[in-house]
């Protein structure tokens, strides 16, 4: 998980980002692209939640998004009594029930865009140590979250910012260049496979800012 995370979501709160995202749908119905926005953010900000006080603050973010119940759940993942997994489950749940395709979907995209930042984190921390076993690993699953994209263009094609679906794009692409199977009969385009595997991080990057949140 990212070590930034905390003092991320703590300078989007500052600045007011979060905060009018949530006074716009307190005070007004949200349109599908605000909607989307949020759906998004939460669920980045789901995937690197790993501390009581990131809780605290997803919590805050959901407030005028769900119902007191889930944010009863949520409560509960706080103090221990549920697991994160559970929490997710519910959350995905509704959303289902709730017939939005758009903010489940979104949610999904948030929390892929950090797994992709993950993969591309490990593969650096591999190379840095010289362990070969976990730069095959990061490559295997940055391949798998690459080959994902192509979902999410489908899903988004009518209403996700431009840069967004850009960045979807050519995220499919570099994983057409992830070359795993090369890997592992030695004869992969070495500087390919990792041009791709490092431009995923920038790409993620777009995504974001697509959306709102920045570095």
């Amino acid at each position: 998980m990212k070590a930034r995370s905390v003092l991320l979501i703590v300078v989007l709160l500052m600045v007011g980002i979060l905060g009018s995202v949530i006074e716009a749908s307190a005070t007004s119905p949200a349109t599908v692209s605000e909607l989307q926005e949020t759906w998004f953010v939460v669920g980045y900000f789901f995937d690197i939640a790993n501390t009581a006080e990131h809780i605290v603050l997803l919590r805050f973010l959901l407030i005028s998004e769900t119902t007191p119940e889930i944010l009863a759940k949520i409560q509960q993942w706080e103090s221990g009594t549920l697991t994160k997994e559970e929490v997710r489950a519910v959350l995905l749940n509704y959303l289902r029930t709730q017939g939005n395709l758009e903010s489940l979907e979104a949610f999904r995209m948030g929390e892929w865009v950090s797994n992709v930042e993950d993969s591309v984190i490990d593969l650096k921390h591999g190379v840095g140590n010289d362990n070969n076993r976990l730069v095959f690993e990061a490559t295997v699953t940055a391949h798998a979250l690459a080959c994902q994209a192509k979902g999410f263009i489908d899903v988004f094609a009518g209403t996700a910012p431009q840069e967004v679906l850009q960045a979807l794009e050519q995220i499919a692409d570099k994983g057409n260049k992830i070359d795993v199977a090369g890997l592992i009969i030695g004869d992969a385009d070495l500087d390919e496979t990792i041009s791709a595997l490092l431009d995923l991080f920038g790409l993620c990057k777009s995504i974001k800012g697509g959306y709102g949140l920045g570095d």
